[in-house]
């Protein structure tokens, strides 16, 4: 979805819903032109299905924009805003990049909502992008371990079998982490966390050697993953999902 929107200049006398139809109007005027003359098209197929599945994604952010303006939880003045623009920017930006991963644009999604609320953060506050910026960052691999370790945190499990001074067996962790998702196997397990740990959304292993885990007060999450995940939590309270 290249060349969209090409500048900021462009969407700054914007609402966010008109951005969004902008985005889209733009992206059907190129699929348009490629079922006309598909020869002629300077487009591949996989551009094709990217375009298909941002429009999609972004009818989706629309309805529920739409949905909480009509319930009184989006001010009309928010949708003119900085924080507004920048965070929906960041989204597109997410849409161009490739074929977008539903769980990562989901998340991205919540946290564009929860934050147009107004209601767990302020136009100044800087975490509502840099949350999008780091959700962007990860796969979806690494979001599905992130989300599974906070429903954990929230449930936690019967205490894990070496469980001392805050550690716990690795592989006991795995297999707990197992049931919670569909990752299916340990290796995937311990890629994603690896990806975690690096990111500093999760602590790290306990011994030297590599082996433990430090369970800490959020099922390995750090505070910073923990509000992260609370954050994109807050979409629940809408109804919507």
């Amino acid at each position: 979805m290249k060349k969209t929107l090409a500048t900021i200049k462009e969407i700054s006398n914007l609402e966010v819903p008109e951005v969004i139809k902008a985005t889209v109007k733009a992206s059907v005027e190129v699929l348009t032109a490629v079922y006309n003359n598909p020869k002629s098209a300077l487009i591949s197929l996989s551009n094709v299905a990217q375009r298909l599945i941002a429009n999609e994604h972004l009818a989706s952010v629309s309805n529920e924009w739409e949905k909480l303006k009509e319930q009184g939880r989006i001010k009309k003045t928010y949708e003119s805003s900085l924080q507004a623009r920048y965070t929906l920017l960041e989204l597109l930006k997410f849409l161009e990049e490739g074929i977008p991963d539903k769980d990562r644009f989901e998340v991205m999604k919540r946290i564009l909502l929860v934050t147009a609320t107004e209601k767990y953060s302020t136009q100044e506050d800087l975490r509502p992008l840099e949350f999008m910026k780091i959700v962007s960052s990860l796969s979806s691999g690494a979001v599905i371990l992130l989300l599974a370790s906070y429903r954990l945190a929230k449930n936690p499990p019967p205490p894990m079998s070496d469980s001392t001074q805050n550690r716990a067996d690795e592989n006991e962790w795995i297999r707990i982490v197992l049931i919670e998702t569909n990752l299916g196997y340990p290796e995937l397990v311990k890629k994603y966390e690896d990806v975690l740990i690096k990111a500093q959304l999760i602590t790290g292993r306990a011994n030297r050697d590599g082996s433990g885990v430090r369970i800490g007060n959020h099922f390995r999450l750090t505070q910073l993953g923990y509000d992260l995940c609370e954050y994109i939590d807050h979409y629940e309270d809408f109804g919507l999902s």
